[in-house]
């Protein structure tokens, strides 16, 4: 299990008179699995980096920056098997659940509905035709 408090500056915002305005990110505080964070660790490892618009494509997860960070990773706290399996649908509870479901929340009105209908025409047929879970068990040798 893992206990995971996000205080990362853009998961918040402020009014003009410095009081609270919305809500913290989807993963606030939360106890849960540690392969929960691997989408976003993909996303930060990325050879994509940050941008202003972005997507959230399932490639990151299989990027070879991932793989590398995901064999160190394991180097020092095994995954077990059932964990890597479990990945493909972390990365579909998350469309669901944070652009699907609350994606009204966390993002301006425009940017939320082209996130939502990515979901559908991208996001989500992509776990089944782009995502090759194989990859990932090869290279921490499962």
């Amino acid at each position: 299990m893992l206990f995971f408090i996000d205080w990362n500056i853009g998961n918040f915002s402020v009014t003009n008179n410095r009081r609270f305005y919305s809500r913290w990110d989807y993963d606030w505080f939360r106890v849960a699995n540690r392969v929960m964070d691997f989408y976003f660790f993909s996303r930060v490892v990325s050879s994509i980096g940050d941008r202003t618009v972005f997507s959230y494509i399932v490639e990151p997860l299989q990027e070879e920056r991932f793989l590398l960070f995901l064999q160190e990773y394991h180097k020092v706290y095994p995954l077990e098997e059932r964990e890597v399996l479990f990945l493909k649908e972390v990365y579909r509870f998350f469309i669901l659940n944070y652009v699907i479901k609350d994606g009204r929340y966390f993002f301006h009105d425009i940017y939320s509905k082209k996130l939502l209908k990515e979901a559908f025409d991208i996001y989500l047929p992509s776990i089944d035709t782009k995502f090759d879970i194989n990859k990932i068990l090869k290279v921490l040798n499962f």
